[in-house]
């Protein structure tokens, strides 16, 4: 969420679920993993950087549980057996955005066009770990949907919109309604 007028600041927040693996859907039963949401460390000048700069937070947190789950799988792996590890062998991410820009820049084949020199390294690093298989598809979802949005987006008279996320905790399972794509196809 950017807020850059009147003092505001940016607010950055991902979750990231343990989720069966259903070619079928998008996601379905669920278990939260991990979750953050913080006042954004670096300057976001657009919506699209600051979820720039939430996915490639959320990916990096994704890409150390993968590791880590791959680990608890092998426990007698060394350090550098880990490092050789294959992105095939491991559990793999799905990323999901409600930011059109963003999306965009990430499921096009050609290379981004964005002036701003910061954004360019992270939506770099955000393509390398798509390009290097640590990274599955990369999906869109309407912004109605999306559930990372409670960490960021204050409803009316300063309250967090928590219902959505809070019956998907409950229940345990969550499959858009609305609309959405996985790598570029709906």
């Amino acid at each position: 969420s950017v807020g850059n007028v009147g003092g505001k600041y940016s607010q950055g927040g991902y979750l990231i679920f343990f989720v069966e693996d259903n070619p079928n859907q998008l996601a379905g039963h669920m278990l939260l993993l991990s979750f953050r949401s913080a006042k954004s460390k670096r300057v976001a000048n657009s919506s699209m950087a600051a979820e720039t700069l939430a996915c490639a937070a959320g990916i990096e947190e994704a890409t150390f549980l993968q590791t880590w789950l791959y680990e608890l799988q092998h426990p007698s792996s060394t350090a550098r057996e880990l490092l050789a590890v294959t992105p095939a062998e491991l559990i793999p991410v799905e990323s999901v955005t409600d930011c059109n820009d963003l999306y965009a820049v990430l499921t096009k084949p050609g290379a981004p066009n964005i002036s701003n020199r910061s954004l360019i390294l992270h939506v770099a690093m955000l393509r390398h770990e798509r390009e290097s298989g640590r990274v599955r598809a990369w999906c869109w979802c309407d912004t109605k949907e999306m559930l990372a949005n409670a960490l960021t987006k204050c409803a009316c008279y300063g309250t967090l919109p928590l219902e959505d996320l809070h019956r998907v905790l409950v229940e345990g399972y969550w499959e858009p309604k609305l609309t959405y794509f996985y790598e570029g196809q709906e």
